[in-house]
């Protein structure tokens, strides 16, 4: 069986965030905080849970911090069609 393709998002959101600062500096907060993109091969191993680790099995499409609610839902977006595109030509 061909090896499929899914999204992997790892990120903190706003919520996350505010657990771990004073109240006085969350209104500078973002809905993410550093949040990164991926597409996998369904079956990766390691690098799913590890930022930063790019190979032909992780492809990382957003290496960002600070996006809104609508620039997450984009990035999401574009993660979706790559990895459907990926598994539509078996690759």
């Amino acid at each position: 069986m061909k090896k499929m393709w899914k999204i992997n998002i790892l990120t903190e959101t706003k919520e996350e965030l505010l657990e771990q600062i004073d109240e006085e500096d969350s209104e500078d907060l973002s809905d993410y905080g550093e949040t990164e993109i991926s597409v996998i091969k369904s079956d990766r191993g390691v690098s799913i849970d590890s930022c930063g680790w790019n190979s032909l099995d992780k492809i990382i499409l957003f290496d960002e911090s600070d996006l809104t609610k609508k620039q997450f839902e984009w990035c999401k977006k574009v993660a979706e069609i790559i990895a459907n595109t990926l598994n539509e030509n078996n690759l």
